[in-house]
């Protein structure tokens, strides 16, 4: 056997290697603590950990409440109620500068309260947030970096799958830690908001402002789609909060209470029912994955001593708690200070220097502005196709059905207002929905 010094190095460099090859977190983990116990400990241990671990981390009771909460979110995304309240988002703060960002940080905030997953919620506003950020100018990075930051916001708002898991391995309340992460979740998304504006305020070319103006009406009426998200909310929270059931029944409950949500809003099919099903299936076992390989990593450390030792040496440091605190905010970014190429991208080519004479190197900068240059032509192109789409079916007369292709309007074929109302429900801008349906108002009229 090895000495637990020996191993640990092992083991270190070997966590870091697959961790860098793109092996999932919990199999690596996992594996990395087999080998550990294997070598440090002798291969019954290893095996016997192996063997038991999976089966006793998964068979509890409190743990059923992880899938219940993530087929929670994924009804509740089934059931459009994020595209409802990124709708009602923007209608209230497209105006503002950073706007589009701002109802994403809030709408990420708000369906954390039925989703708890902050895969699920990072999953669903890349795919519908980003693009539309795009579209209207935002910069990439404070687009993606918007999307990053909101979907964590799942972890502190209630119903919180990561909550759940540090009340389990801690031996902690789960009602108890719930309910306590709704207040740091709605400061944090405030300061988030926050943030963005000050950024949009300073650098308006980073989040340009919206050019569509929204009616008090329409603005309104767009919070009638978020009863949904304040029903579950209200269910789910509140039962917790008032004793009336344990978090796991909460959870059972709160999965039903938003399949009558799809139910109601006829969203439901055979097809459906099984993509939702699945969906929640392969991000509770990714989930239960790293669980799993987390214990048997902290198994590792803990039958070893490693554990104790460096808590021993980090002691002997007599460091303050703010210096401990410094330490690990700051080694996120220790591991990005010596690539500014990453950092700032394409779009910041005077960040590229040569270190030897202090100067732009001109091969670099020819090609960041080569980049830049693609990046808006392409942009630019986005824009006017977007304004065609949206002039050929507001008037459709003009067009006069010579258009070909998806965006073609034919002469023979009016629009139908009530079709209209049915596609903008599922449409975060209904800009070019109410185009549609004026112009069918006119040519119903004539």
């Amino acid at each position: 056997m090895l000495d637990p010094a020996t191993v640990g190095v092992l083991v270190a460099i070997a966590l870091a290697a697959m961790l860098g090859s793109g092996v999932h977190i919990g199999v690596a983990l996992g594996l990395s603590g087999v080998w550990g116990t294997f070598l440090a400990i002798g291969p019954d241990a290893a095996w016997a950990q192996l063997a038991t671990i999976p089966f006793s981390t998964t068979n509890s009771f409190t743990l059923a409440v992880i899938p219940l909460f993530i087929l929670m979110g994924s009804l509740a995304t089934q059931a459009g109620l994020t595209t409802d309240l990124y709708r009602a988002a923007y209608n209230w703060l497209g105006r503002l500068p950073g706007g589009l960002a701002m109802a994403t940080t809030l709408a990420s905030a708000a369906f954390g309260a039925a989703s708890g997953s902050t895969v699920v919620n990072a999953a669903v506003f890349t795919k519908m947030a980003l693009p539309q950020m795009t579209s209207f100018g935002y910069d990439r990075r404070l687009s993606a970096g918007c999307i990053a930051a909101s979907g964590t916001l799942a972890s502190l708002i209630p119903p919180s799958i990561l909550m759940v898991i540090y009340a389990i391995l801690t031996e902690q309340s789960v009602a108890l830690l719930l309910v306590a992460g709704l207040v740091p979740g709605l400061l944090s998304a405030a300061l988030y908001m926050g943030g963005i504006y000050a950024i949009a305020k300073r650098f308006p070319h980073l989040a340009p402002p919206s050019e569509i103006r929204v009616s008090w009406g329409r603005r309104w009426r767009s919070l009638y789609g978020v009863w949904g998200i304040a029903f579950l909310f209200v269910l789910v929270i509140g039962g917790i909060y008032t004793g009336f059931f344990v978090p796991t029944y909460a959870g059972a409950i709160g999965a039903f209470g938003a399949f009558l949500i799809v139910v109601a809003k006829r969203r439901l099919n055979a097809r459906t029912a099984v993509d939702t099903f699945k969906d929640a299936g392969v991000t509770t076992s990714s989930i239960f994955i790293i669980v799993i390989g987390g214990i048997i990593f902290a198994r590792y450390l803990t039958y070893t001593g490693i554990v104790n030792d460096i808590t021993g040496a980090l002691l002997a440091l007599e460091l303050g708690k703010y210096t401990y605190l410094f330490a690990f905010a700051a080694i996120p970014r220790a591991r990005h200070a010596d690539r500014p190429d990453r950092d700032h991208g394409d779009h910041a080519p005077g960040h590229v220097s040569d270190p030897d004479q202090g100067r732009l190197r001109p091969d670099l900068a020819r090609r960041h502005r080569d980049q830049a240059g693609r990046g808006l032509a392409h942009h630019a192109a986005g824009r006017a196709q977007c304004l065609c789409r949206a002039q050929r079916l507001a008037d459709p007369a003009q067009a006069g059905g010579s258009v070909r292709g998806r965006d073609a309007v034919p002469r023979h074929r009016r629009p139908d207002p009530a079709a209209a109302d049915r596609d903008s429900r599922d449409q975060p801008f209904p800009a070019v929905a109410d185009a549609v349906r004026a112009s069918g108002r006119s040519s119903s009229a004539s």
